[in-house]
Formats: structure tokens, sequence, C-alpha cells
């Protein structure tokens, strides 16, 4: 029991906590998070990095855990003009 109740943890934690912070991150510095940067890369959007902006935001789009529908829409408006103005 002990070792299911962690193996789940693991994967919620590798999955979708992990997402949620990256969003919280780039929403509040409009940067990638640094674990989606190369070892010594400065911090700015590449190819690599809005690959997975546009899979964060695909996320976004299709997951129930969103406060309301307009915080949806804000929320991939905001990653949206990211994408858009480093793509």
């Amino acid at each position: 029991m002990l070792v299911s109740s962690l193996y789940y943890r693991s994967i919620l934690e590798r999955s979708l906590f992990a997402r949620l912070r990256d969003l919280d991150y780039i929403r509040a510095n409009g940067l990638p998070p640094e674990r989606w940067l190369r070892k010594g890369a400065p911090p700015r959007w590449d190819g690599r990095g809005l690959r997975r902006a546009r899979a964060l935001r695909r996320f976004v789009k299709h997951t129930r855990m969103v406060e309301s529908e307009e915080v949806r829409s804000l929320v991939m408006d905001e990653l949206d003009r990211i994408i858009k103005d480093n793509g």
C-alpha cells in the first residue's frame, strides 16, 4: 500500500505538479523554467522551449484543473503571446 502510494505520488509530481510549477514560472517571469534549459544556456526562448510551451498550452486547453473558463482563456492568451513573440 505504501509503495503504491509513493509510486502514484511520484507520477503526479513528474506530470501534473511539474506542469503547474512551469506554468506559474512562465506567467511570473515570461521566461522558460530553468529545468527546460540546457546546462549553461541563457534563460531565453529557443525551439525546444517553445515546443514545451505549446505542449503546456495544450495541457491548459484540455485540463479540468482550472478555476473557470475565464482563467483558462487568460492563461492560454498569455502562452499564445509568448509563443508568438518568440517564435
